[in-house]
């Protein structure tokens, strides 16, 4: 029996390029649980596609972590890999997949290949999380198109109205924090990508006057750059 069902979809907007992934978790009767958005800035189709499993697995097991989960993809390749009827060649699907397998037991986690039509959902979350890494900001969860349904969180087994607004909170604070993560380590990619061309400026002769009048700041900003 279905406890939980995850949707989950990813894209590329260029294969690699602007990238996304999204998943939203619905319990037996559909109606949605929790919603997420990851902006993944530049990858692969692929990538994003693993990557919203990885979010969804990650949201149901916060929902319920003995719950029997059925996944439900428009990816016929993260379906067929993931069930363990193809193989996983590239070393990025290996790591992805061995990540997703650890967040639940493979014993309380079912894949199930849907059409695209019938992952509009989980599609769209996807486009808000492109849409994020194109504007180079996080996912907001209160602009989604998609959202938690009220009358789900008023009658979760177990839960009073108040706990599982406080557990949906807590959610949604873990998902804004790790997006922050995410959010720095390409910052940190960034300062050291302009540090690496600033040196490469230096090293060809050219002055830290003439480039800091270039970027419009000053000779100090530009020195402050190759720390």
């Amino acid at each position: 029996m279905t406890d939980l069902i995850v949707e989950a979809d990813g894209g590329s907007r260029g294969n690699p390029g602007i990238a996304g992934a999204g998943a939203l978790v619905r319990d037996a009767e559909g109606r949605i649980l929790a919603t997420t958005a990851v902006p993944l800035g530049k990858a692969s189709n692929n990538v994003a596609e693993y990557t919203g499993l990885i979010e969804g697995l990650r949201l149901a097991a916060a929902l319920n972590p003995a719950a029997q989960v059925e996944v439900r993809m428009d990816s016929k390749l993260v379906v067929e890999q993931m069930s363990g009827r193809w193989k996983i060649k590239h070393e990025d699907m290996k790591r992805l997949a061995q990540e997703a397998k650890q967040i639940l037991p493979n014993s309380q986690v079912s894949y199930t290949w849907i059409p695209r039509a019938q992952n509009g959902d989980a599609d769209r979350l996807s486009n808000e999380a492109m849409d994020a890494s194109a504007a180079g900001t996080s996912w907001d969860p209160s602009t989604s198109e998609i959202s938690i349904d009220p009358a789900a969180e008023a009658d979760e087994p177990g839960q009073s109205t108040t706990e599982h607004t406080e557990q949906a909170i807590i959610r949604r604070i873990a998902e804004a924090h790790d997006q922050v993560l995410q959010q720095r380590k390409r910052l940190e990619k960034l300062v050291a990508a302009r540090a690496a061309a600033v040196s490469s400026a230096r090293e060809a002769g050219i002055s830290p006057m003439r480039i800091a009048n270039e970027l419009g700041v000053s000779a100090d900003d530009v020195r402050q750059m190759l720390v």
